[in-house]
């Protein structure tokens, strides 16, 4: 990762990137529903392929199984999400700040099973309940966020704009860190 975030021609390509996706977060704009929903649906999908199936990879028998409810209810969440800007609609949910409820819902109770299923597992190294505690909170967060979201869309834009315009200043800040400098003869 680090390789990665060292290269100069990287981060100008993030910062431009962000920074495109940040214009278009502005409330000026009619796109910035779909946008939004688009975006998080591209983020849903890098977490299923980067984290959840990494550790399906790791795990098998009960553990593997909720790892996969996990992937698959994300991806589904994920497709919908998509399908919405063509009209389709796997299940009726509106609004991105109901979908988050939904997806932390989601992690929170697998979290669990997986815990439970550790616990009677017979594996050594088990959930601590502190960390048992905070997915109890973060599957009860979920469920509130889906019945009464706290926070607009529209306020989550703006929170992502904002976001958007950090992440395109720090990546152009490292941009011009790595830029390879000529020695002088």
């Amino acid at each position: 990762m680090d390789k990665i975030l060292k290269n100069w021609i990287f981060d100008f390509i993030a910062a431009a990137v962000c920074t495109a996706l940040g214009i278009l977060m502005l409330p000026v704009f009619e796109l910035r529903q779909s946008m939004m929903e688009i975006i998080f649906a591209l983020l849903l999908i890098s977490y299923v392929a980067i984290f959840v199936i990494r550790a399906m990879r790791r795990t098998t028998g009960g553990t593997f199984m909720v790892l996969a409810f996990e992937a698959v209810a994300v991806t589904l969440v994920a497709a919908t999400l998509i399908l919405q800007q063509f009209g389709i609609s796997l299940f009726a949910v509106s609004g991105v700040t109901r979908t988050v409820g939904i997806l932390l819902w989601i992690h929170g109770a697998s979290r669990l099973m997986y815990g439970y299923v550790r616990a009677f597992a017979g594996v050594k190294h088990k959930y601590s309940l502190p960390l048992f505690l905070a997915y109890i909170l973060l599957a009860s967060l979920g469920v509130y966020m889906f019945a009464a979201p706290f926070i607009s869309d529209g306020t989550l834009s703006l929170v992502l704009c904002v976001v958007l315009f950090l992440l395109a200043a720090t990546f152009a800040v490292l941009g011009f860190t790595f830029i390879p400098r000529r020695s002088g003869k």
